[in-house]
């Protein structure tokens, strides 16, 4: 996954610049939110080195650290860092290296080369 300077995970929210730092792939993964003895079914819209963009099924209020279960990758503990309706961002607390690498192996795709 390339870095890209002045990028992050979502919009600033007022002016609409984006603040990621690494590029998303798009994708429709199917995964899993664990928190406490809860799990959520859950589905994956888009995913960097850095965090995911999250669908559930319903909004529901989320911790501020989950576990992001997907089953071709395992388990990311993640930090919520947004949450609208049914969608939540999250950023992995993950080195960015190790999720790119594990996404690469699984989704070889030229833009996420380093």
């Amino acid at each position: 996954m390339s870095k890209k300077s002045g990028d992050s995970d979502e919009t600033d929210g007022g002016g609409g610049r984006e603040r990621r730092l690494y590029s998303r792939t798009h994708l429709i993964w199917t995964g899993s939110l664990a928190f406490g003895d809860k799990s959520v079914d859950c589905v994956i819209m888009n995913a960097s080195a850095n965090g995911a963009k999250i669908r559930v099924a319903e909004a529901l209020p989320f911790p501020e650290i989950v576990t992001l279960r997907i089953p071709r990758l395992g388990g990311f503990r993640a930090e919520v860092v947004w949450s609208r309706d049914n969608k939540l961002g999250v950023r992995f607390l993950e080195e960015p290296e190790r999720v790119a690498q594990l996404i690469e192996q699984v989704l070889p795709h030229p833009e996420l080369a380093s």
